[in-house]
């Protein structure tokens, strides 16, 4: 649990760092890009997301077909 929040924290002052650049350098590419293109990123992270839950539930279920495990709070 700490280090998963230690790794979202490291994006969450990456993030912050990048956006001071942009504003330090007067720079309004990252915004421009954003309005321009999240809808697509969305998307594309949604589409990511989802073929990854589909690979983990798929091999948990061969794996409880192989083993005999019970999965089921797993894939709740």
């Amino acid at each position: 649990m700490i280090e998963k929040f230690k790794e979202i924290s490291l994006y969450v002052v990456m993030a912050v760092a990048i956006a001071g650049m942009g504003v330090l350098i007067e720079s309004d590419f990252l915004s421009n890009y954003l309005e321009e293109n999240l809808i697509t990123l969305l998307i594309a992270l949604l589409a990511i997301n989802t073929t990854t839950s589909s690979v983990v539930m798929t091999k948990l279920k061969e794996i409880a077909d192989a083993t005999g495990g019970n999965f089921v709070n797993t894939i709740a």
